[in-house]
């Protein structure tokens, strides 16, 4: 029988900690993988800050290509 979606393992990797530039300053933020079982190639890595926040987010298609999305804190506004 094969496994549901459900009930597969995810390939999640704590890959440890790391120091990030991200929005003018540096964030210690942990770094985890993900590696399609399929291929066994690399599928996804992201960055997150120790409040749980997604920093950085980098996707690889099937197609070769590489999505990258950077995450910033949001800015306070101020009254004019």
């Amino acid at each position: 029988m094969i496994p549901s979606r459900a009930d597969a393992a995810i390939p999640l990797e704590a890959k440890g900690r790391i120091q990030l530039d991200n929005d003018d300053q540096t964030v210690d933020a942990r770094y985890y993988t993900i590696t399609n079982l399929d291929e066994n190639t690399l599928s996804h890595e992201f960055w997150i800050d120790d409040a749980g926040y997604l920093i950085v987010g980098t996707l690889y298609t099937k197609d070769g290509e590489t999505l990258t999305y950077r995450f910033q804190k949001a800015k306070d506004k101020q009254a004019a």
